[in-house]
């Protein structure tokens, strides 16, 4: 004697039957927690009746499909293995701000460099290709005051040269009636461009972050410095702190 198993529905069951979601009909109720659906476009399959409700399952996966699509020729620069300069640009910007496994990280997201809003997202790329045009031949993409983030406003095309003048070592600085680029005055105080310009970016002012001396010089602490020094006065070699070397040699430098 042949017995039919027979389906069992759960007392609490909500029943969907009927009922659309997004692209989908539901049919009937499968089992744990699965219902049977068809798409608009034919095709049945089970989903999580959870998922359905919340929204998170629209279809059978065509919509997802015709959004990438979509997105692929809104602009027609992200066509596989065709992408433009200006696309590329675009994608290298956003990295170098946001991703956490690009190399320059620490120079520009590390630095709290990012991205404006209008440039990310979905549709980010039609923003940056409408604000900036797209890229001319032998330029890319330069922030004017390297201090602040890409924006509209604070973005150019630059050429290599442009863009190597505007770097924070060639940037100059003027004390004491003196005018120098970064890497100038730090090699005429002994002490590093980069300790130099992480104190501007911090808005520090220009003679508090070329007199301040560095915690740390050539890899030695404040307390091997220390050591340093009195090995040296012990030898009978005079040592002159680094803020009042420093500020002689800018008086120095503004008698000349």
């Amino acid at each position: 004697m042949l017995h039919m198993r027979v389906r069992k529905q759960r007392s609490d069951l909500i029943d969907m039957t009927g009922r659309r979601f997004g692209r989908l009909t539901v049919l009937s109720y499968v089992d744990n927690k699965r219902w049977r659906v068809r798409c608009d476009c034919g095709v049945i399959k089970d989903v999580n009746g959870v998922s359905l409700r919340r929204g998170d399952i629209v279809s059978c996966g065509c919509y997802h499909r015709e959004c990438l699509a979509t997105n692929n020729l809104r602009h027609g620069a992200a066509r596989a293995g065709a992408a433009t300069p200006t696309y590329r640009s675009w994608q290298k910007m956003i990295g170098r701000c946001h991703s956490k496994s690009a190399s320059a990280l620490k120079n520009y997201g590390g630095r709290g460099i990012c991205v404006c809003k209008r440039w990310r997202g979905r549709n980010g790329f039609v923003h940056f290709l409408a604000d900036m045009g797209p890229r001319p031949t032998d330029r890319t993409i330069d922030r004017i005051n390297n201090n602040r983030n890409y924006t509209p406003s604070n973005c150019r095309w630059s050429t290599r040269s442009e863009q190597q003048s505007n770097r924070r070592v060639n940037r100059k600085f003027t004390v004491n009636g003196i005018t120098r680029t970064l890497e100038a005055w730090a090699a005429l105080l002994g002490t590093q461009p980069n300790v130099i310009g992480r104190r501007l970016d911090r808005n520090w002012d220009v003679r508090r972050a070329l007199t301040t001396p560095p915690l740390h010089v050539g890899g030695y602490s404040v307390k091997l410095r220390r050591e340093s020094k009195i090995k040296q006065q012990n030898a009978h070699q005079p040592t002159t702190p680094f803020t009042s070397r420093s500020a002689k040699i800018l008086r120095a430098t503004s008698a000349r």
